[in-house]
Order: C-alpha cells, then sequence, then structure tokens
C-alpha cells in the first residue's frame, strides 16, 4: 500500500491467489474501491511487488521470482490519470522488495 500528496490511497493487488493482478484506489473510511487499474502485463510477477506514489504516479517495483532466485526487480509507473503502465527498468540487477513509502499520516 501507498498514499499520495492528494490522500488517495493505493493497493497493489497480486496474482497470488488467482487474483488478477491491479491496483486499486481505496476509500479510506471503508477500504471500498474508488477506482481500479487491472495490469494484466504483470500476471507473471509472482515474487516481491513494491509500490510508491511519487511525482503523480504509482512506481511498481516487480520480480518474476522469490527473492534470492537469479530474478530481479522490474521497474513500472502506472498513471492513475490515464491508466496507462509503462515499463521503465526491464532489470534493475536488484531485488527490490520496499518503495520506502508508508501510507500512515
Amino acid at each position: 500500500m501507498t498514499a499520495d500528496a492528494d490522500g488517495h490511497l493505493y493497493a497493489f493487488i497480486g496474482p497470488w491467489v488467482g487474483n488478477e493482478t491491479r491496483v486499486d484506489d481505496l476509500d479510506k473510511k471503508d477500504a471500498g474501491q474508488l477506482r481500479t487499474w487491472p495490469l494484466p502485463m504483470l500476471n507473471t510477477y509472482g515474487g516481491p511487488v513494491a509500490i510508491g506514489a511519487w511525482g503523480h504516479a504509482l512506481w511498481l517495483f516487480a520480480a518474476p521470482g522469490p527473492t534470492g532466485s537469479d530474478s530481479t526487480s522490474a521497474v513500472f509507473r502506472l498513471d492513475p490519470a490515464s491508466g496507462n503502465l509503462t515499463q521503465v527498468i526491464a532489470d534493475t540487477g536488484r531485488h527490490i522488495i520496499g518503495a520506502g513509502v508508508a501510507p500512515c499520516g
């Protein structure tokens, strides 16, 4: 989960339990979905995922396999205004398991 400067609370929902990969904009009062962005491009990423909000975008760091395997994280940018997901870096050479942000406020 992460929050942005406008007070939106976002959750990354991964493919681990049969879900389709997506990001949800959640209502802070009852955790209901305000908006959702399906991300089928990330369905094959079953390893560690981190999400952070910065610069009017959501940044996702995803690895195809578990930490400690040969797979490393890729970096994706999700534009909440358009819903466009862009791969920014295909292979960082690192296992990114946290984005250094917290939804607390």
